[in-house]
Formats: C-alpha cells, structure tokens, sequence
C-alpha cells in the first residue's frame, strides 16, 4: 500500500477571517478531510497558523494532524516544511492543498491518486495552465525543504515541465482561490 498524506495548507487574507467565509469553506473541506474512500492517502496533516486557535475550534474533534506552523508569517513555504517535517519516513508522497480553494472536489484528490507512480509530480492543468492540489513524491522532499518566504513549489515546477505527470482538468477549479469574501460568491 503506497503511504501518502494530505496538506491542507490555511492561506487566507485576513479580511477573509469572518465566522460566515470560514464556516462556508470549513464546510467544504471537512467532508473531504475525512477521505474514508482513498485508503492510499492514510494521513492528513492541516497546517494552520494565523488564528489557529480559531481554526481548530473549527475543525473540531476529528481525525486529523493539526500542525501549528509559528512561522506562518514568513509564508507558504513554512507551511509546506511544516507538513513535510511531521510526515513519517515511509510516506511516498504529500498533496498539497490550498484552503483558499474551495472548489477542488473528492474527484481531484481521486485523479491525483490514481496516476501517483511514486516517482513524479503529478498536477492538475486547464487548457496550458497548472492548479492545485498537487501530489509531490518523496523524491521532492528535499527540494520543498529548500523553499523560502512566500513562494511555493511554482519555481522548482517550472524547471521541470516534461516530468510532471499532467491530469486535464475539464473546469477551472484547479485555478480559483479565494481572497476576499466576494470570491465566495463566484461560480
């Protein structure tokens, strides 16, 4: 059985921080945190940082790997160490999810499993752009670790287009976030 985690990474502008935006996107996830379907990804690690205290009243009592990232000012790319570090060693690959991406569904974390061969990334693309979630093997790891403030894994993934196993996307999902409370609202 391949091992493999869940990061659900929390990158919300603050102004995006009411009780209504966050119950709404709380809502969404949820359900798919609890993945009983994908017996691969056997872990799920939520990174949290600004208000975690609020986040994890949100999220309640399930079974989850809440990851308190104290440097979650400095960027994503402490939150992407911040999985990686509590991420046994027999793991063979992380998906990295966005919170801020509400429209991402069970079927992409589906897709995402079902082409992992334990070697390459394998992201998601609509017509020539790449979305999130993204699954990086363990191979990435170290690479990840090297991230810096806030930028995640776009520059090491631009150096490395023909090894990426691509999955079409048939919507956009894969590319909207959500930074102000009218995003909500977009289809």
């Amino acid at each position: 059985m391949i091992s493999q985690s869940l990061l659900l990474e929390h990158r919300l502008e603050r102004e995006l921080q009411t009780s209504s935006c966050l119950s709404l996107i709380t809502s969404h996830w949820l359900p798919m945190l609890l993945i009983p379907h994908l017996p691969l990804a056997n872990e799920v690690h939520v990174v949290l940082g600004y208000q975690s205290d609020r986040l994890t009243k949100t999220l309640g009592n399930r079974h989850l790997d809440l990851l308190y990232n104290t440097a979650y000012e400095t960027g994503i790319a402490s939150s992407i160490r911040c999985a990686i570090e509590a991420l046994p060693s027999s793991v063979a690959g992380i998906i990295i999810c966005l919170a801020d991406m509400p429209w991402i569904s069970t079927q992409h974390i589906d897709a995402l499993i079902n082409r992992f061969r334990g070697d390459a990334v394998c992201a998601f693309y609509f017509q020539t752009q790449r979305g999130h979630p993204i699954l990086f093997p363990k191979n990435w790891f170290q690479n990840l670790m090297s991230l810096q403030g806030d930028t995640g894994a776009n520059i090491l993934l631009k150096n490395e287009l023909s090894t990426i196993t691509r999955i079409d996307s048939s919507d956009d999902a894969i590319l909207k976030d959500v930074d102000r409370l009218d995003d909500l609202l977009r289809t």
